[in-house]
This record gives C-alpha cells, sequence and structure tokens, in this order.
C-alpha cells in the first residue's frame, strides 16, 4: 500500500475532532475578511449556502443535527473528508480553538 506525502497513519479519528475541526472551520470563516476564506475548505453547498460546519444550520445561527437536517449523505460524506483532511494534517486529534 502506498502511502501519500504527508499522511499520518491515525488508527481512530474521533468524532470529537471531527466536530472541532468543522468547528475550527466555521470560526476562521466568521474572521475573515476577503470572502476567500471557504475556498479550500471541506464543505458542501445548501440552500446557496456554503455549509463548514454540519452541525449548525447553513446561517451558522443555531445547532442542528446534521443527520435530519442535511441528510446522511451529505453528513457522512463531510465526516469522511474531514477525517482524511485531519489525516493528512497529521493532526489525529484536533482542539477546538479559543
Amino acid at each position: 500500500m502506498k502511502r501519500r506525502k504527508g499522511r499520518v497513519d491515525c488508527i481512530k479519528v474521533t468524532m470529537e475532532s471531527v466536530k472541532n475541526f468543522a468547528w475550527n472551520q466555521m470560526d476562521a470563516m466568521w474572521h475573515d475578511g476577503s470572502g476567500l476564506a471557504t475556498v479550500d475548505m471541506v464543505k458542501f453547498e445548501f440552500n446557496g449556502y456554503w455549509v463548514v460546519n454540519p452541525w449548525m444550520d447553513e446561517k451558522t445561527e443555531k445547532s442542528v443535527n446534521p443527520y435530519e437536517y442535511y441528510g446522511k449523505q451529505r453528513t457522512e460524506r463531510f465526516i469522511e473528508e474531514v477525517t482524511e483532511k485531519i489525516r493528512e494534517l497529521g493532526d489525529c486529534d484536533i482542539s477546538r480553538r479559543e
């Protein structure tokens, strides 16, 4: 099996790390003045908005159950993409930025 450059073998990426990654993306998006923050983020489009944290609604105004709100397929794909991104970054235990 060939390893891609920069990939770290994490035995397990926790759901907490996935949620923290999503929260950190949303925080970065809020604080970006250029409007380009979402370019390299894990995201999907929903109702005309880029969703970078599926545990929040598309306007980032309220917490939601992503499986019920966005659907199983979108949510699972987001989790898979974030898990892969965490492994590429080499930080398998992401914490939420304060």
